[in-house]
């Protein structure tokens, strides 16, 4: 953005961000669903919710190339500082506990 490059990298970002979710998304449920965490539907629709924001933004892009690339990083911000920060980090918290009898 910086650069005034972001229209022209916005693609290119929501295309990795599509290869992201799929890939980190189905192995985190994966590992969860293994250790039974207990609010894995919750965490699984924070996933859907941002899944669906990623592919509004591809979606808008593909029709019109209107997708701002601020509404973009945005978007990897609260990705970062809700969900990899807050409740990735509760998940593993969980992980991390010995289960009590």
């Amino acid at each position: 953005m910086i650069d005034q490059k972001g229209d022209k990298t916005v693609p290119q970002i929501l295309q990795k961000l599509v290869d992201y979710i799929q890939l980190h998304f189905t192995t985190e449920k994966e590992i969860m669903r293994r250790g039974n965490y207990p609010v894995l539907e919750k965490h699984c629709q924070e996933h859907h919710e941002m899944a669906g924001i990623v592919l509004e933004f591809r979606q808008n892009h593909a029709k019109n190339h209107e997708v701002s690339p601020s509404a973009v990083l945005g978007f990897l911000y609260d990705l970062l500082k809700n969900q990899i920060l807050l409740s990735d980090k509760e998940y593993g918290r969980f992980l991390k506990t010995p289960p009590t009898a």
